[in-house]
């Protein structure tokens, strides 16, 4: 399992301009949601990470996991929106249709780019622009669907089968 507590420090949340800050990005399918419950739950008020979250979703459907994820845990969350800075300690969800990426300064790129393995949005744009952007600074996480649970079904994704 991947911890997401390395370079955690007590501290306000805060912005990620100036020196990058790690951040964290987890793609799931729809059946992640319980999964995703189990980590919201578990991180800390204090995290001074950002977590962007991307759910395979129904493009038609309104989506109510900000909501759910913000009662679950500590942290607030919310749709990201295009041009939106992201701050440490918050959670930022893909909104239904629109792939997220992370810009080089620390904003949120929303867009309706072509579908990813037949979906948008896609957890692989988000995990690229991470990667080109914040480099060892991100961490990357996979759920894997076929585990029903969430800490077995974690996975540095730099170990799953490409």
């Amino acid at each position: 399992m991947v911890s997401i507590e390395p370079g955690n420090q007590e501290g306000p949340p805060g912005s990620l301009t100036g020196p990058l800050r790690d951040i964290v990005v987890i793609g799931a399918s729809r059946g992640g949601v319980e999964a995703l419950r189990g980590i919201v739950a578990a991180l800390p008020p204090n995290l001074q990470s950002a977590l962007l979250i991307v759910v395979h979703t129904s493009p038609t459907h309104a989506s109510l996991l900000p909501d759910v994820l913000s009662r679950a845990g500590p942290l607030p969350a919310e749709h990201g929106r295009n041009g939106m800075r992201i701050e440490r300690g918050h959670i930022y969800v893909a909104p239904p249709d629109h792939h997220m990426t992370v810009g080089p300064i620390g904003f949120i790129r929303l867009d309706q780019g072509p579908k990813e393995h037949h979906t948008r949005p896609a957890a692989d744009p988000l995990f690229r622009s991470a990667a080109g952007v914040y480099g060892k600074a991100s961490e990357e996480i996979d759920r894997l669907a076929r585990f029903p649970n969430w800490d077995s079904g974690l996975m540095d994704r730099s170990l799953a089968p490409r």
